[in-house]
């Protein structure tokens, strides 16, 4: 893989590179010890470490591969769609007017009777009534 960075940090020392055409890469001047770790990048892969790794003096150490994965962008996870919302009816209230001379009076308790349904919808019934005593 081309172009991908190589870095390492030794005793202090930041070592990096840019990988050639073949994916190969040189990190100079390194001194000699065991354990080192160098981590490969490159954008759109995940970064990878190899680690483990001998440097012996004068030598070139050869045999380390890295492996960069390509991102994947995660799948978006479904969402539900809110359910629809339900308009409400607005409460309303009929108003009933009434004819006393339609309703039924009872004389000994000066009662009126009505009878009335609400319609479809109405939360409610709101009767005003005002009573005058006309001469019969």
């Amino acid at each position: 893989m081309a172009n991908a960075v190589v870095r390492t940090v030794v005793n202090g020392v930041k070592y990096a590179a840019v990988t050639n055409a073949s994916g190969e890469f040189t990190l100079s001047d390194m001194p000699q010890g065991t354990g080192y770790a160098i981590e490969a990048s490159k954008a759109g892969y995940q970064s990878n470490t190899a680690a483990g790794i001998v440097v012996t003096d004068k030598q070139t150490t050869s045999g380390v591969t890295i492996v960069l994965a390509e991102e994947v962008e995660p799948e978006p996870t479904p969402t539900t769609p809110a359910p629809p919302v339900t308009p409400q009816p607005t409460p309303t209230t009929q108003v009933v007017k009434v004819d006393l001379k339609q309703g039924a009076m009872n004389d000994k308790d000066h009662t009126i009777t009505v009878n009335a349904l609400p319609t479809a919808g109405a939360t409610g019934i709101v009767a005003n009534i005002e009573a005058n005593r006309l001469p019969i």
